[in-house]
């Protein structure tokens, strides 16, 4: 799941969070720039982006924020229809038909892709 339009407060700055749980979840969590929660991140935060234009959260607009916002060391990121984030790298590794296991993941565990 994503943000929804109405936790975008038009007062903050936000970034987004690229986080996986320990069973592979991966998933984008919206966060105030600067906040606690953005400054003191869990284990689970892999990535963040830089700031975010409001207007591309409050559109929900997974596409132009994947092709405008960079993560904070200065690489692109992709999202799967499942709004599931990968590494430039790691989409490029699927793309061309690398074998699963041996796709080398941003992670130590790989991401748990949603059923068929």
């Amino acid at each position: 799941m994503i943000w929804r339009a109405y936790e975008v407060n038009d007062a903050t700055v936000y970034r987004l969070h690229l986080c996986q749980t320990p069973n592979g979840l991966r998933q984008l969590k919206l966060v105030a720039a600067g906040s606690d929660i953005d400054k003191n991140r869990t284990n689970e935060v892999i990535f963040a982006t830089t700031t975010v234009p409001n207007d591309l959260l409050k559109k929900r607009d997974i596409d132009a924020i994947v092709g405008s916002v960079k993560l904070e060391n200065g690489d692109f990121f992709d999202v799967d229809a499942h709004h599931m984030w990968l590494t430039k790298f790691e989409s490029s590794q699927l793309d061309s038909n690398v074998r699963f296991d041996e796709i080398l993941w941003a992670t130590d565990q790989p991401p748990q892709f949603a059923m068929k």
